[in-house]
């Protein structure tokens, strides 16, 4: 069975589980990069917004064995996934307030480039050749973490406008999502690797102050968030480019290995940053999915001007977000 009319089975018997109390129906949803995923929409009558439960998933697990699934225990297990979320009621209840969501709004960092059709529809700020989008966090709990991107429509909606969300989500993001930087020996031995607590970088130390994980070879470290999810933000967060600079006493080269990290390296003179973009670009290429890509540029953090800029190119276009 193709994948539509897998879809399609699967919203009427959906509509007939969940009764006439709630709309059913499939919805195409543009992600991250110009990704779109379908998934069945569910709102109870009266509620000012649903749910959608992405299909692909399903439909991959759908019919493995020795024989098919029923589309009934597909449309059984969708609509446990949309009763599981309580459907936000609280986002519902809320939704047209923005002073009882304006602390929940954080930001992430996409391509420009890769999303220029998604960009005409959301409030974003430049950074370098990337953009700054704004979300709001629906859930954070042990069921998950959960957000819906900020388009004009929401602004327009809350009376406010785009710098209100972008003061908002400066001061919430490092609060609701704390930054992680961790070297590769960290990740290797399952360690935590450093955290951003209100009194700055916290961890091991290794030989003369410096980071753990540090040899005679030149470090790779990771810096992202405390979720591992649209981390690659942190590099945004006051201050964080700047702590980690003066622990090495250098500028900072900048891999963007995916919207949810960054791979930071302190910068040594010699180094080329050709070689490094092509490996960006090979990785994006094989190993990153496409939802996820964030740049196949390599940028490097100024310790001089505390900026960020692209490393092979002009100093046009400086990364700071004010």
């Amino acid at each position: 069975m193709r994948f539509c009319e897998f879809a399609k089975k699967v919203q009427e018997e959906a509509a007939r589980l969940c009764g006439e109390a709630y709309e059913v129906g499939i919805q195409e949803v543009r992600k991250n990069n110009g990704v779109t995923r379908t998934g069945l929409f569910l709102r109870k009558e009266g509620e000012t917004v649903g749910a959608v439960v992405y299909l692909d998933t399903y439909y991959r697990c759908w019919g493995r064995g020795e024989g098919e699934a029923p589309i009934g225990d597909v449309a059984r297990l969708v609509c446990k996934a949309f009763s599981d979320s309580g459907r936000e009621e609280l986002v519902a209840r809320e939704f047209r307030d923005f002073g009882s969501l304006r602390h929940r709004i954080v930001y992430r960092l996409v391509s420009r480039e890769r999303n220029e059709e998604l960009l005409k529809e959301v409030p974003w700020v430049p950074f370098c050749d990337l953009a700054v989008v704004f979300a709001v966090v629906l859930r954070d709990g042990a069921e998950g973490f959960l957000t819906f991107l900020i388009y004009h429509q929401h602004v327009e909606l809350w009376g406010t406008d785009v710098e209100t969300v972008r003061r908002a989500a400066k001061e919430n993001t490092p609060r609701l999502l704390p930054c992680r930087f961790l070297s590769f020996e960290d990740i290797l031995q399952g360690n935590p690797g450093f955290s951003w607590p209100e009194g700055g970088i916290s961890g091991r130390a290794g030989k003369d102050g410096d980071p753990a994980g540090t040899s005679e070879e030149e470090p790779y470290y990771v810096l992202t968030n405390e979720k591992g999810v649209n981390g690659a933000a942190a590099l945004l967060y006051d201050g964080v480019l700047r702590e980690i600079s003066d622990r090495f006493d250098r500028d900072l080269v900048l891999l963007p290995s995916s919207v949810h990290e960054v791979i930071v390296i302190p910068y040594k003179g010699g180094v080329r940053m050709e070689d490094l973009a092509a490996v960006v670009h090979m990785v994006n290429e094989t190993e990153v999915s496409a939802e996820d890509i964030l740049s196949d540029k390599v940028y490097r953090y100024r310790r001089e001007t505390g900026t960020v800029t692209l490393a092979s190119g002009s100093e046009r276009g400086l990364g700071e977000m004010a």
